[in-house]
């Protein structure tokens, strides 16, 4: 075998090489290269600029070829001249001679125009990124004009969003390099419920209103708003109310309609009704009593209304005045006088004054004294000339003065099965008992405790007895031997 040093190989081998130069493709290995080439120096190369016949010898490039000396080496084959017994020793020179008289080959040329082995092939991607390409510096090197990375955090990975602009769904946090390959959003905020960058101080669908039976909703704004409960009533409770509070009311109308104590309702308050002859309004005599020129008529009910009928002569005072009452009546403000003759003339003696509020009669107590259920009303003077309470606070759900805690009649209990009850003084409400299964559990049991049951495991025909487990449900005791009869355990055994 005969070796050769680089210099000979360029005139050898790559020469021929050169024909082929655009097919010399970046490697790391020769594995990377097709079948029939090397990877030298960086680039795929045809195995056939590398090895070549020459006379019949193997031409290869040996580790003294790197120090620029050639060195000649005896083939081990059957073409070893340096063995052979017929005087072959000397066609070594011969020969080496003769395989660069008969090699005809043309000089190598790279692709920048030089004859020396490029560092990578011209327009091959490079860089740190790859975003770069070789480009050729002189006929014998390539340089990298590489732009450097692709991100503003020194990476090669396309990132979300420009580090130091705003970010979040309300414009309100920065972008921040994580690394180098990507972005988060610092101090960003995302949208509220409602689509909407302000703080909302209520969960959307939460129960609200003053009833509790309306929910909060989103306004077209973003922001939320208690939709769907009505409020209180005029009275202060929750519920709807038959009529309007103050309207009038009663058979002709007299009457004003106040709250029931309940809060819940109206009451019709100082209807007057309708008059002695059935209708509406007052009447321009009393029936039954005397009328005419000289009070001898009596006044009458003409349907609703009252007219006077069979006067009969002078009035009792002996004149001829028409008087509407008889001596003796009712009369003054208050209808505790009574009507007495002076001359021929009926007066009215004996009259007693209004109260302070205007009216007749025994108030019972004066304006500004406390009223009510629980005392914490104040009275003051009504329209009609009496004493109205305002302001009392109604007995609570149990019939006593103050707030509970909760309603009577909500469920209670660990397993809900008890009911919350008013205490004594009706001031509170406690759960009426404690209501569990027979084993202390919530769960509905499929039995009776020392109920007989069928026991698994033996394919029927062997009977237990239900008794209470310890997570409070009931399982089947049973005998785990054949022997035992009836299939009831043994104190201290148990199969499940």
């Amino acid at each position: 075998m005969k070796s050769l040093t680089l210099a000979s190989l360029a005139f050898i081998g790559l020469a021929a090489c050169s024909s082929t130069a655009s097919n010399q493709t970046p490697c790391a290995n020769d594995g990377e290269c097709e079948q029939t080439q090397l990877c030298v120096d960086g680039l795929c190369r045809d195995d056939s600029v590398l090895v070549g016949d020459a006379g019949g010898d193997d031409v290869t490039l040996s580790d003294a070829d790197q120090d620029g000396t050639e060195d000649v080496e005896p083939d081990t084959g059957d073409d070893d001249t340096s063995t052979d017994t017929d005087d072959d020793t000397t066609d070594t020179g011969a020969d080496t001679g003769d395989t660069s008289d008969d090699t005809d080959v043309e000089p190598f040329v790279n692709a920048c125009g030089g004859e020396a082995v490029l560092e990578a092939e011209p327009g091959a991607g490079c860089g740190e990124c790859g975003g770069g390409v070789w480009l050729c510096d002189t006929e014998d090197s390539v340089i990298c004009e590489d732009p450097g990375t692709n991100n503003a955090c020194g990476g090669c990975a396309v990132i979300d969003g420009e580090p130091g602009t705003p970010c979040g769904d309300c414009e309100d946090g920065l972008w921040a390099c994580d690394g180098e390959t990507a972005v988060i959003c610092e101090g960003g905020t995302a949208f509220n419920d409602c689509g909407a960058c302000i703080d909302l101080d209520e969960e959307i669908g939460a129960t609200c209103g003053e009833c509790g039976v309306g929910a909060w909703a989103c306004t077209e704004d973003g922001d939320a708003s208690c939709e769907g409960d009505p409020g209180l009533n005029a009275c202060g409770e929750c519920g709807e109310l038959d009529g309007e509070l103050g309207g009038s009311c009663g058979e002709c109308g007299g009457g004003e309609l106040v709250c029931a104590d309940d809060g819940l309702s109206l009451t019709c308050l100082d209807d007057g009704g309708v008059n002695e002859c059935g209708g509406c309004g007052v009447l321009d005599g009393l029936p039954g009593t005397s009328c005419g020129a000289c009070d001898y008529g009596t006044w009458t009910c003409d349907g609703e209304t009252a007219v006077c009928e069979g006067e009969i002569g002078t009035n009792a005072c002996g004149g001829c005045d028409i008087f509407a009452e008889d001596i003796g009546d009712a009369c003054g403000e208050c209808g505790d006088g009574a009507m007495t003759c002076d001359g021929d003339a009926l007066i009215c003696r004996g009259e007693t004054e209004l109260n302070v509020c205007g009216g007749c009669g025994d108030l019972g107590g004066l304006p500004g004294d406390a009223c009510g259920a629980c005392g914490t009303g104040a009275l003051f003077c009504d329209d009609a000339g009496g004493l109205s309470c305002t302001g009392g606070d109604e007995l609570n759900a149990c019939g006593a003065c103050g707030d509970l805690p909760r309603e009577p009649g909500g469920v209670c209990g660990p397993c809900a099965l008890d009911t919350y009850v008013c205490t004594d003084d009706g001031l509170d409400v406690i759960c009426d008992g404690d209501t569990t299964n027979e084993c202390g559990s919530c769960s509905e049991l499929d039995g009776e405790a020392g109920d007989a049951c069928e026991c698994p495991g033996w394919g029927g025909g062997r009977e237990g007895m239900l008794e209470c487990a310890t997570d409070g449900t009931l399982e089947c005791l049973c005998d785990d031997t054949p022997e035992c009869g009836n299939g009831f355990l043994e104190p201290g055994r148990r199969v499940r």
